[in-house]
């Protein structure tokens, strides 16, 4: 009798569902892929803008100590020679996906002798982030990405723990997403280019700071159509970008 009215007790409240990827509950949910996501909600946010010349991305790094050297654990990362990555979720698992995409580009570089497009490498890595989220041994990756570079033209995808794969203009990631992208939104994507995509990602990324969040710092990648190569903006930039987002916060809370 304690076992059965223990058994009606959980399945009730729907406990028992969470302990695997390979199992849905009752309403068709996957729960651990549910936390997955919640996980890619504890680290800064990062955006992509797609723009004329070019596709940027930055984020938002939280220090956690004074003692840390700054911009020693990136969030920016090289894919391939044209393609960057910057993830919002646990840092651990996004360099490895990272890792995961240079290995992908290297495969089909040997393969067909040609850099792999932007959208293979954004659909190879989508495939491998839904086998997790399909076997009981496996968790899902505690990160939402998004992919930025260039072939024929600047290309600009996110994925998430999900495995869930779409294509951008402009995206945000992380906390505070929903007021990146209303704030993204509002740019004139069509006009933009990279340079000033930078300082409106400054500008963005200052305006959703909190009193209550710790000291940070920003971090910025771009690839271009001069060179079709995905690096990290120059110090000079971004340093700018920064000074120019904080004198627009000050007078905007004036």
């Amino acid at each position: 009798m304690v076992l059965i009215k223990f058994f009606m007790t959980t399945s009730a409240v729907g406990a028992g569902y969470d302990y695997s990827t390979s199992t849905f509950s009752n309403d068709g949910r996957v729960f651990q892929v549910e936390y997955a996501m919640k996980a890619t909600e504890k680290s800064g946010t990062a955006i992509g803008i797609k723009c004329v010349d070019g596709v940027v991305v930055a984020c938002v790094n939280f220090q956690i100590s004074p003692l840390v050297v700054p911009y020693s654990q990136s969030r920016i990362l090289t894919a391939a020679k044209s393609i960057g990555l910057v993830s919002a979720g646990l840092l651990a698992d996004g360099r490895h996906l990272a890792s995961h995409c240079k290995e992908t580009a290297a495969d089909y570089k040997k393969n067909y002798h040609e850099d792999i497009p932007v959208r293979v490498l954004a659909e190879r890595l989508s495939i491998y982030l839904q086998q997790f989220t399909q076997f009981g041994a496996y968790r899902p990756f505690g990160v939402s990405t998004i992919i930025a570079g260039y072939d024929d033209k600047p290309q600009l995808y996110s994925t998430d723990p999900a495995a869930t794969l779409y294509g951008y203009n402009g995206v945000a990631i992380g906390k505070e997403k929903a007021q990146a992208r209303t704030d993204i939104e509002m740019l004139p994507l069509d006009k933009l280019t990279c340079e000033q995509a930078v300082k409106e990602a400054a500008k963005i990324l200052y305006g959703l700071r909190h009193e209550d969040e710790k000291a940070f710092e920003l971090e910025f990648g771009w690839v271009r159509t001069t060179d079709k190569i995905f690096g990290r903006v120059p110090d000079e930039l971004r340093d700018q970008a920064i000074e120019e987002a904080k004198k627009w916060l000050e007078e905007k809370d004036e």
